[in-house]
């Protein structure tokens, strides 16, 4: 990865914009640490949480490496002491929760000798009892529709999902083609992870989490495709969609590799974008039934958008900001077909539809 300062761009200006976003970054990062803090992280989501930490912390050490052609050799030794300081705390975080190995006699040579003569075969016990001790989670995969026949629709073409719930606080749908899945609040716990993945010319709805916020989203893998995030109360990682709707309201919001999405987004912090093109930005709409309580306080980010592969002093080309009511964005008409999805959801041929409405297709 390079990085260098474009015609127009003052140093002073450069050195600015990599301060401003490595200390959002290293925040970012502090925070996530802390998470991985609490001893009552469920353990699929505490990995989850420490891959994402040593994503950023590598990334986060290679672009110091890059910036080592505007930045003064002092900035770079300071920069680089700090993503050090990073990785030994989130080692140190690692070694102090990692499982202590139990402790096992060692058959002396003449048991040894003894379990060989025997007729019987001799079975290490103290192995599968460690194999016992590892993380035995497993993520539920929600690709399988439940079709009900007492469904309002009345027919085979319903596509709504039952309550599935991930195992040790993770949910994961994957793998959806020309489909509609709806995540029920019951699916999951508070404070779980879900990952979606693998999605294409599909809508997903998980807007029934406002009440039981996530701790995290990741989203990977989209084309073609509507997603409704719901809540997240910490961090939304979003990489490799393309070509689809998504209506975000998290903590933290970050963008990789994606091409040609509207993201309605409500966000706490500024949103971060790399290798991305095409990102139309637009405020947060109320589609969700929101209590009181729910509604968000905290002030919206949605059009402060960093940009960490571009460091002229001219606006990115990479992304842009649409008002409600702009060509390209969702209209009311279409906006109340959303509504009606998410409250009795769709049937195969109103997928399609549903997709239109939502600027996808």
């Amino acid at each position: 990865m390079s990085i260098k300062a474009g015609k127009g761009s003052s140093d002073s200006n450069v050195k600015e914009h990599f301060c401003r976003r490595f200390k959002q970054e290293e925040t970012s990062l502090q925070e996530q640490m802390n998470r991985l803090k609490e001893t009552a992280l469920q353990p699929v989501e505490r990995v989850n949480i420490t891959d994402q930490c040593l994503a950023s912390i590598s990334q986060l050490s290679n672009e110091v490496k890059d910036a080592s052609a505007y930045l003064p050799a002092y900035d770079q030794r300071t920069y680089s002491t700090a993503v050090r300081s990073l990785d030994e705390e989130l080692q140190g975080i690692r070694n102090a929760s990692a499982p202590k190995r139990r402790f096992a006699f060692k058959k002396n040579v003449a048991q040894k000798n003894s379990a060989n003569s025997s007729n019987e075969p001799s079975e290490d016990f103290s192995g599968q009892s460690r194999a016992a001790t590892g993380d035995s989670a497993k993520i539920a995969f929600l690709n399988e529709p439940d079709y009900d026949s007492s469904d309002q629709k009345g027919n085979q073409d319903s596509l709504d999902a039952g309550p599935v719930s991930g195992a040790a606080g993770a949910i994961t749908i994957t793998s959806l083609s020309s489909t509609h899945h709806r995540l029920e609040s019951a699916s999951s716990e508070p404070g779980s992870s879900i990952s979606i993945t693998k999605i294409d010319h599909s809508a997903v709805d998980l807007s029934d989490s406002l009440s039981r916020p996530f701790a995290t989203l990741a989203i990977n893998s989209v084309t073609e495709s509507l997603i409704i995030c719901g809540r997240t109360s910490g961090a939304a990682h979003i990489t490799g969609v393309e070509n689809s709707t998504l209506i975000v309201w998290s903590r933290q919001m970050r963008m990789h590799e994606c091409k040609s999405c509207l993201v309605y987004l409500r966000c706490g912090s500024r949103p971060i974008i790399e290798d991305c093109k095409g990102i139309r930005f637009t405020p947060f709409q109320p589609v969700y039934n929101t209590t009181e309580s729910s509604r968000p306080k905290s002030p919206n980010m949605w059009d402060q958008v960093d940009d960490f592969k571009w460091l002229r002093a001219e606006h990115s080309p990479n992304w842009s900001t649409l008002q409600p009511g702009d060509e390209g964005t969702i209209g009311s008409g279409p906006w109340e077909a959303i509504k009606s999805f998410i409250s009795t959801g769709c049937t195969l041929p109103e997928l399609d539809d549903l997709l239109r409405a939502a600027k996808v297709i």
